[in-house]
């Protein structure tokens, strides 16, 4: 019986920890969220969440749409982004994510 109680403890704690890991390549990042506030990029690599319920982590990728609210804040979906655009910005609203630097998305515009 004690064994069986064992058994099933460890494999529900595989379980979680399996459930909490997120891998990011080179050309994706997660954008970690604390209630709604911005708390910063993680990746690339292998990467355990412990975290918290509160606490969302966002895939964001490299040549995802983003828009522009100004030029230290952009919008992917629903979420707020600190971004540093590359080229000069022009006209137009059609942006794409270049790249990532030092926990900024860094933005370019799309060719025309």
């Amino acid at each position: 019986m004690n064994e069986l109680f064992l058994l099933l403890f460890f494999c529900v704690l595989i379980l979680f920890v399996v459930s909490r890991i997120r891998i990011a390549s080179e050309r994706h990042r997660f954008a970690e969220f604390s209630e709604e506030v911005y708390r910063g990029l993680r990746g690339p690599g292998i990467l355990v969440k412990f975290s918290g319920p509160r606490t969302k982590w966002i895939r964001i990728s490299v040549g995802d749409k983003i828009t522009l609210i100004d030029l230290n804040t952009g919008i992917i979906g629903r979420i707020s982004l600190p971004i540093k655009v590359e080229d000069s910005i022009g006209s137009g609203s059609n942006f794409r994510i270049a790249g990532f630097q030092n926990g900024v998305v860094l933005v370019s515009k799309e060719p025309d």
